[in-house]
């Protein structure tokens, strides 16, 4: 069933489907409360992409498209993917660093 499902999904709609997710969760991590007129920044962390123009695109075109309409600063940062869930783990344990994290997969309960 598991590679059922592995081929239904191509790299491009998973791709498109990761994007959308993306925004729905920066969008719901936004702190309400605070002035309109002051610009947020938003910090993301994520795993370096194994096709380097992914992390192009989603770090200069389609970030800085969505903090100009959303004024907000969005500082996105790319960290190998064997060391995302170890520095996710301290950022919680210190609890400062990013706001978002884009997991490869489901994270470690301990998180």
């Amino acid at each position: 069933m598991a590679q059922q499902l592995r081929r239904s999904v191509s790299r491009r709609a998973f791709l498109q489907g990761a994007g959308a997710l993306s925004v729905g969760l920066t969008t719901a991590l936004i702190v309400p409360g605070r002035a309109s007129a002051q610009q947020k920044t938003l910090k993301i962390l994520q795993w370096s992409h194994s096709i380097p123009s992914y992390d192009k695109w989603f770090n200069e075109i389609y970030i800085k498209a969505w903090s100009e309409k959303n004024n907000t600063n969005v500082i996105v940062d790319n960290i190998g993917l064997t060391g995302l869930n170890s520095r996710a783990a301290a950022e919680v344990s210190a609890q400062k660093g990013h706001d978002l994290f884009m997991f490869l997969a489901p994270p470690p309960l301990h998180l």
